[in-house]
């Protein structure tokens, strides 16, 4: 028999408290459990998404960490011998030079269409801390301005040639240039060519104009020397730059080499990323570079996937046909690719640290370049779900193209040789920070199923123990009074123990009476 309403009514008013949170326990917990997936995207896109004044606003704006830079010179031990054709050009590697570079985004404009548009400002320090190369070491180098400068004019006409060949061997007699380690990179240093073109600002309009020379000096602080870029915010097109410089295209090549359509700016990826290919946009070389997944790799705990610059980025139509629209008016064996058209039109070539992975034409031709895998690779190893980087390293090195200019004297009698000038690497991983805070974004799911159980289990225990446990209680009671009488009324039931005594006794007695009755009689009666 079920107890009355009345008094099941009574318990569920005194345990409502544990009726609530039982029943919000175990409703959040299997809310949790079926919808894990779902929760898990919504936070993904909320968050690895840039907007003003969030998270990964204030860690794209300006890196969290300073990026640890090295620069290793190639010291030409021989110039002297340039114009002996039978002998290679001899070099040795100084270095690293250790700076750190700070990346900044200026002039942020966020526009309707779910893009934002900046500029990139790159300010280096030298890194006095750490075990370091000496600012103050002598370098000897191709003469840089001399030989862009003699490129730049060598179809101009032959009156003006002969003019400048006599001012430059004038000034600088000869094709090298030693300088301090610290001139060539941030200090710079005053050239007179380079002071002419100040003067004259009419010649060579498109290239800019700087006070100094030197590989660092014209980018250190500036914001305008990357060029202006228009990337997707992730909300639709996963960081994908759409413009550079308000174009779609890049006018620097032509056909499909112009297209930058599907490249990162490096910084931020696609929330998924697949083990095939990646690109990101360089605006120094103004194309895209692209890096093949090549394994699968654990960096501080954390599953990555593993992209390296491929062959395929350095060949200019040699095993690539539709790679030859990369060639700027000139192929090239595979292995250096030309980013003269980026540099207005000046013989800037890059490649690969040492020529890894480059044709042996470009090492037959010099002396002293030890290409090694571990040392010379680039690549970035980027968490597969969220697409963050977690550890990259890119290594680039700067070479110009030393060729015969005719009319021009200290240029007329020298071999044509892919010069190297120095190469440069960026190395970066995740601080720890991040690192812990990622693998706790990846545990996520994991998080959630153990919380779904945890919710459901103790929802089921304060319902089923403290709810409701008064009225089970309640109900077993009536249930066990209601079968009592049912089983004590039997048919010829045996009468207990105590009963049959307390019978005897009165037999007894009634008995014992009617004996001394009995005998009284008799005796009365004689």
């Amino acid at each position: 028999m079920i107890p009355p309403r009345s008094s099941f009514n009574n318990i569920l008013t005194k345990n409502h408290c544990y009726i609530f949170f039982g029943t919000s326990s175990l409703t959040l917990g299997l809310i949790l459990f079926f919808l894990k997936s779902w929760i898990i995207q919504v936070i993904t896109a909320s968050v690895i998404v840039l907007k003003p004044n969030n998270i990964m606003e204030g860690l794209w704006r300006k890196t969290p960490i300073d990026i640890p830079t090295n620069v290793y010179f190639f010291n030409w031990t021989n110039p002297e011998d340039i114009h002996d054709f039978k002998i290679n050009p001899k070099f040795e590697e100084v270095g690293p030079y250790k700076f750190y570079q700070k990346m900044e985004k200026v002039n942020v404009i966020w526009n309707d269409n779910n893009t934002v548009t900046y500029n990139q400002m790159r300010t280096f320090t030298y890194d006095k801390q750490n075990p370091n190369g000496n600012l103050s070491d002598k370098i000897t180098s191709l003469n840089a301005v001399t030989l862009a400068c003699s490129h730049y004019i060598q179809d101009w006409n032959y009156f003006i040639k002969r003019a400048a060949s006599i001012f430059m061997s004038a000034v600088y007699p000869t094709v090298d240039v030693t300088r301090t380690a610290n001139q060539f990179l941030l200090e710079g240093y005053d050239d007179i060519m380079v002071d002419i073109a100040n003067y004259l600002p009419f010649i060579a309009t498109e290239i800019p104009r700087f006070d100094k020379f030197g590989w660092l000096f014209v980018l250190n602080g500036s914001s305008v020397f990357e060029g202006t870029l228009n990337i997707d915010n992730g909300e639709e097109r996963n960081f994908e730059v759409q413009k550079w410089n308000y174009q779609s295209k890049v006018s620097q090549f032509d056909g499909p080499c112009s297209k930058i359509e599907g490249s990162s700016a490096g910084e931020l990826f696609p929330h998924k990323i697949t083990p095939t290919y990646v690109q990101i946009f360089v605006p120094q070389i103004c194309r895209s570079l692209r890096f093949d997944y090549e394994d699968t790799v654990h960096v501080s705990g954390i599953l990555g996937y593993k992209f390296t610059l491929g062959a395929g980025v350095l060949d200019n139509g040699t095993t690539i046909p539709e790679n030859e629209c990369y060639c700027a008016g000139k192929c090239v064996p595979s292995g250096v690719f030309n980013v003269s058209s980026c540099r207005y039109g000046l013989p800037v070539y890059g490649s690969l640290p040492h020529f890894y992975k480059a044709d042996k034409f470009y090492s037959q031709n010099v002396d002293g370049l030890k290409p090694e895998r571990s040392k010379h690779e680039s690549y970035i190893v980027l968490e597969p779900t969220t697409g963050i980087p977690i550890e990259a390293a890119l290594r680039i090195q700067l070479n110009m193209l030393l060729h015969p200019i005719k009319n021009i004297m200290v240029y007329e009698d020298v071999p044509e040789i892919y010069f190297p000038l120095f190469w440069i690497e960026c190395i970066a991983t995740l601080p720890t920070y991040m690192i812990i805070l990622l693998k706790i974004y990846l545990a996520a799911p994991y998080i959630l199923i153990v919380t779904s159980v945890i919710l459901v289990l103790v929802g089921l225990y304060i319902l089923l123990f403290k709810a409701y446990r008064p009225f089970f209680v309640s109900l077993y009671k009536q249930l066990h009074k209601q079968k009592k009488p049912s089983n004590s009324t039997r048919p010829e039931e045996v009468v207990p123990l105590r009963q049959d005594a307390e019978e005897a006794l009165i037999n007894t007695t009634i008995d014992k009476y009617e004996c001394e009755k009995s005998c009284i009689g008799r005796f009365t009666l004689r």
